[in-house]
């Protein structure tokens, strides 16, 4: 039977260890064209509703 505390360590490092890769995908070089892309597509002032 597994001791509990090492379980959570295990997921602790799970967890960072998926983090690290989903960071290291983002801030990856080929991906930066695609983000900078995006990255203002919040500021967008277009009206995409047609509530009228």
């Amino acid at each position: 039977m597994m001791n509990t505390s090492l379980l959570g360590g295990l997921i602790t490092l799970a967890f960072t260890v998926v983090f690290l890769g989903i960071a290291a995908w983002a801030y990856w070089p080929k991906n930066k064209d695609k983000l900078q892309a995006h990255r203002l597509i919040p500021l967008n002032d277009e009206d995409t509703h047609n509530d009228q």
